[in-house]
């Protein structure tokens, strides 16, 4: 079913505030964008949306929303007096969005588990959002608040942005300090046109698969900033197996200097460690 931007709305909620969640806007003309159960059966989760962040209506998983004009806008939020524990299972239980045209993502993810600005932060993550927004055509990346991963499944943000080509500016930040396993696999795996990856404020890196293939693809990535101070390549899964494999040539990696200098960093040509032809600033 397609929902016209000009429909009329029920179910209506007013937020005095304004709408603080996740939102995204048209950058061509007649683009589209709709959430649905892409693999097995997922969570159970009720969503609403609206087109001023203040008048909403249920949404249906499976209706494509029609953004007819450049600067139309469409917002995602949990159903009102709904909590949604979980967007995404394992690997077989997967929804997500799909797009056409042109979308700048912005706003907080955490709408999508909670429509409270107030309560976000209570909420915890308990299962994943993995490849949630896998092939879509967004430009912009929406924030990633989360700060306690621990309850989460495996793999929670893994393949989060797989292949989103478009992808030019990530999330500022991936604020968690924790590892956990698989947490950001190949998170940016395929976004060829990210330039900037978000702050990685882990400080300890540990946990089999955290980082492998994160930004593998990412030819256009020229500046990463770390706060780990070992690279810690013991496991199962290599914490860090080709993590930056076929980046820029050129770049900058900011990291702590126990991770090491411009001079004494460890570097290789497989993404597993600095990149090669990269420089290292130690102002972490």
């Amino acid at each position: 079913m397609m929902v016209a931007l000009r429909n009329a709305l029920v179910g209506i909620k007013k937020q005095e505030s304004g709408y603080w969640g996740l939102c995204f806007t048209a950058e061509e003309a007649n683009s589209s964008i709709k959430l649905y159960k892409s693999v097995g059966t997922p969570p159970a989760a009720l969503f609403s949306i609206s087109y001023d962040g203040q008048i909403w209506q249920d949404y249906t998983e499976g209706d494509v929303i029609a953004l007819t004009n450049v600067g139309d806008k469409v917002y995602f939020a949990a159903r009102e007096n709904t909590t949604n524990t979980k967007i995404c299972g394992n690997a077989r239980q997967v929804r997500k969005f799909t797009t056409t045209g042109l979308l700048a993502a912005s706003g907080n993810i955490m709408s999508l588990f909670v429509n409270d600005e107030a309560q976000w932060q209570n909420v915890q993550i308990k299962g994943t959002i993995r490849q949630l927004f896998n092939d879509a055509t967004i430009t912009t990346a929406p924030e990633l608040p989360a700060m306690d991963l621990s309850s989460a499944d495996i793999g929670v943000y893994n393949g989060l942005f797989l292949n989103c080509s478009t992808l030019r500016i990530g999330p500022s930040i991936l604020p968690e300090t924790h590892s956990y396993a698989n947490c950001y696999g190949g998170m940016f795996n395929g976004c060829s046109s990210l330039i900037k990856a978000p702050e990685i404020m882990l400080t300890e890196n540990t946990s089999n698969g955290c980082l492998a293939a994160m930004f593998y693809g990412c030819t256009s990535l020229t500046e990463v900033k770390v706060h780990f101070t070992s690279w810690n390549l013991y496991g199962g899964l290599y914490t860090t197996r080709q993590w930056m494999y076929d980046v820029s040539s050129n770049g900058t990696l900011h990291c702590p200097v126990e991770l090491g200098t411009n001079e004494t960093i460890q570097r290789d040509i497989t993404g597993n460690y600095c990149p090669e032809g990269w420089t290292v600033i130690n102002d972490v």
